[in-house]
């Protein structure tokens, strides 16, 4: 997904699924508690409400590089994990036969991406390497690299176009406890 247009089985980018919010305000509002804090050229990114799930996506482009950051209240107790899952199955085959972890992500299907645990950055930090399908909100979305992890009681997914190492730097940027 090198221009955040969409990628494998002809799936759109989750760009495609967003609805514009008024503002940071507005994004807040619907969030319920403060935005988490994002340095440089988030900054100039633009809140969204996601399809058809909890919290706020803040959207931005950098030249060729698009960025979502995805905000969500964090499950609580006895409620299932990831209410922003990742499914690494191709569109067709992410059917029945593919099975949840306990972060998640589902890994199932000949497209396989890497994932791989982070240190350092939150409560259960996964780094998703390669094309992927996201599914949310009843709809699946193309997907690119993603960061996903939880922190001060929020779950936060941060999907770009930047390298591997650039995408886990600008996650660790994510100030939640604001």
């Amino acid at each position: 997904m090198p221009d955040g247009r969409g990628d494998p089985d002809g799936l759109p980018p989750l760009l495609d699924g967003l609805r514009p919010l008024a503002g940071p305000v507005a994004a807040e509002q619907l969030l319920g508690r403060p935005l988490p804090r994002v340095d440089g050229d988030a900054r100039a990114g633009a809140w969204h409400a996601p399809p058809g799930e909890a919290g706020v996506v803040l959207a931005w482009r950098d030249g060729d590089d698009v960025t979502t950051l995805w905000v969500a209240p964090a499950p609580g107790p006895g409620e299932p994990p990831g209410r922003v899952k990742v499914v690494t199955a191709p569109a067709a085959s992410a059917g029945p036969a593919a099975t949840q972890s306990d972060g998640g992500a589902v890994v199932d299907g000949p497209r396989r991406p890497r994932v791989v645990p982070i240190a350092g950055l939150g409560d259960e930090a996964l780094l998703v390497r390669g094309a992927h399908v996201l599914v949310a909100g009843g709809g699946e979305w193309a997907a690119g690299t993603a960061v996903l992890w939880v922190a001060d009681g929020l779950e936060l997914r941060l999907e770009t176009t930047l390298r591997d190492r650039e995408a886990v730097t600008l996650a660790r940027s994510v100030a939640t406890g604001v």
